[in-house]
């Protein structure tokens, strides 16, 4: 009989022991959690592997995800987390804090219910602290889209109106017309729009509740709204730009006490402030200037001008400026200023340069380009890709080097020139001699009916005018007008043009071209770009020589193409009729 009782005692003691241990779950540890209990049924709980599968069981069913998920918004007893099947709203207090990105680990658990049009889980347990964080983007979405396919999905909506329609409410019109509400009732969050002719950039959680009737309304609950600035440049602020809100980038120079802002390509613009917007408090190699472009007539300004909303601290390129001209590229390291001085910056082309010329040689590579105000520039060192005269490359990452007083741009990315089209070849400047000078350096010049002394490329070149060293390092060979035809030699019209139109048809038909020799004078023309050695000296590094022992002129060749054909005949035909 006492064995039985000890029997029964140790029964209900161990009864009793197991009992809480379904009330309070688990970690993933094995251990009691600091975790939020709720009250229902464990035996029923079903295990479910995402979000998408929660959603599609009955209402009021409890679960226990076999997931983890990412966390979008905490705010108060709202937590909202998505997986890649879906989003969630989770009502009550989790006992955690959390942040957005952070990962749940799986194990929690709670019941799906419904309340109103708003699916969300509900009497939460078995949430245990973050186990690392993952980043992901907001899904772009227009206002036709925020609805039940997006319940709380964190959306983002670029360049949309905002129209007040209470205290707490708006209404969201985007580009495509499409229009929802944008309600701060519920989550008190997201900078409240101020400025009433602003396009702004919002990114939200879409909310759901029923009207009076029943009926379903969909909202976007703010967590972000920014303004959409347009990027200009100061040059830019005038009547194209007025009214529009913009953010001019990498101000270098900002004079409040004038208004004047200067942006790191020399362009300046008139601005004054207004909201009396915070400066940075940390000095900087650049700053970004926000606001609305207007027009002011009064004492102190006349003109477009730039009414300064925020001031900001260049964050994106603390070590690379995103630059337009070769010019710009050579100030980031000018002595004796601020950002020559103290900031070790990278110059990333963002307008295109054009290729003129590519080299290889044992000492290395090289690569001659011009930018979009038409400044000549030398890329030395190594860089992949190979690129033809007129080829357009864009960003170019590149640092300045000065060597013997001669500015050179040094690769600090070899797989940043990306090949962007192709515009017409950039062709050589023709010059004199006498009209050289180290402004000059590394410009494409051509240099008509010269003497070589002795008579190769590498040598020295001579007009009436001057001498000038060539280097030929890139090993170029003499060619001699006489191979083709020369473009620029038409033929004298020595016949009654009628009466050449019918011998030129015959020759065409015929297909008996007659060709006529003209003695050169035996000059050279050279082409190459100008450089400079170690002592100052001015040279040309040769790209093309060429020899003018004569050329043959073709007998009716009128376009002086080289070919007889019905061009011709047609510009014989325009030559009479212009008579």
């Amino acid at each position: 009989m006492k064995k039985i009782f000890f029997t029964l005692l140790f029964f209900l003691a161990t009864t009793m022991m197991a009992w809480p241990l379904c009330q309070v779950p688990f970690n993933t540890s094995g251990k009691y959690g600091n975790v939020a209990a709720a009250e229902y049924d464990t035996a029923n709980v079903v295990l479910v592997q995402n979000i998408a599968e929660s959603l599609a069981l009955p209402n009021g069913t409890p679960v226990r995800f076999a997931n983890p998920v990412y966390v979008t918004l905490q705010r108060g007893t709202y937590l909202w987390f998505k997986d890649e099947t879906g989003a969630l709203l989770c009502r009550g207090d989790v006992g955690q804090r959390y942040y957005s990105y952070c990962i749940i680990p799986s194990g929690f658990g709670g019941i799906i219910t419904t309340d109103g049009c708003m699916p969300q889980l509900t009497e939460p347990t078995g949430f245990n602290k973050y186990t690392g964080v993952s980043r992901f983007q907001p899904e772009e979405v227009t206002a036709s889209q925020v609805g039940p396919d997006l319940i709380s999905h964190w959306v983002a909506l670029h360049h949309v109106q905002l129209i007040q329609l209470s205290n707490l409410v708006y209404q969201l019109t985007d580009d495509c017309g499409g229009q929802c509400i944008l309600n701060y009732g519920i989550l008190n969050s997201g900078e409240r729009p101020e400025e009433e002719d602003a396009y702004y950039n919002i990114q939200g959680i879409v909310f759901a509740h029923p009207d009076d009737s029943g009926e379903c309304i969909y909202e976007l609950l703010p967590v972000s709204v920014t303004i959409d600035y347009a990027v200009i440049t100061p040059n830019q602020v005038g009547p194209e730009t007025v009214g529009k809100y913009v953010a001019i980038r990498q101000v270098m120079h900002y004079y409040p006490m004038d208004g004047t802002i200067e942006d790191l390509e020399g362009e300046t613009c008139y601005a004054y402030l207004d909201n009396n917007p915070v400066l940075p408090a940390v000095l900087c190699w650049s700053y970004d200037v926000y606001g609305q472009v207007e027009y002011r007539d009064n004492w102190y300004v006349s003109g477009y001008c730039l009414r300064e909303i925020e001031v900001s601290l260049n964050s994106n390129h603390n070590d690379t400026a995103d630059i337009k001209r070769i010019n710009t590229l050579y100030r980031l390291h000018d002595s004796g200023t601020i950002i020559g001085d103290y900031f070790d910056l990278t110059g990333r082309f963002v307008a295109p340069l054009t290729a003129v010329y590519q080299y290889s040689l044992p000492r290395g590579k090289g690569l001659y380009v011009c930018d979009i105000d038409g400044k000549f520039g030398l890329v030395e060192g190594e860089f992949t890709g190979s690129f033809n005269n007129g080829d357009l490359i864009l960003g170019a990452k590149v640092k300045p080097y000065n060597a013997y007083g001669i500015n050179l741009m040094i690769p600090v990315d070899q797989t940043s020139f990306e090949y962007a089209g192709h515009t017409q070849p950039v062709m050589p400047r023709t010059l004199s001699i006498k009209d050289l000078n180290k402004n000059k350096v590394h410009q494409y010049l051509r240099f008509e009916h010269v003497n070589l002394s002795p008579q190769s490329p590498d040598g020295t070149m001579r007009d009436n005018t001057g001498t000038l060293q060539l280097n030929n390092s890139f090993g170029i060979e003499i060619t001699k007008s006489s191979t083709t035809a020369r473009p620029d030699a038409r033929p004298h019209i020595v016949e009654d043009p009628l009466i050449m139109i019918n011998r030129l048809i015959d020759i065409i038909l015929t297909g008996e071209i007659e060709s006529q020799w003209v003695e050169g004078d035996g000059s050279y023309d050279v082409e190459g770009f100008l450089t400079a050695d170690s002592e100052g000296d001015l040279m040309l590094y040769p790209t093309r020589v060429v020899h003018n022992d004569g050329y043959y002129i073709i007998s009716g060749d009128y376009n002086g193409d080289g070919e007889l054909n019905i061009a011709d005949v047609n510009g014989l035909v325009g030559l009479i009729l212009d008579d």
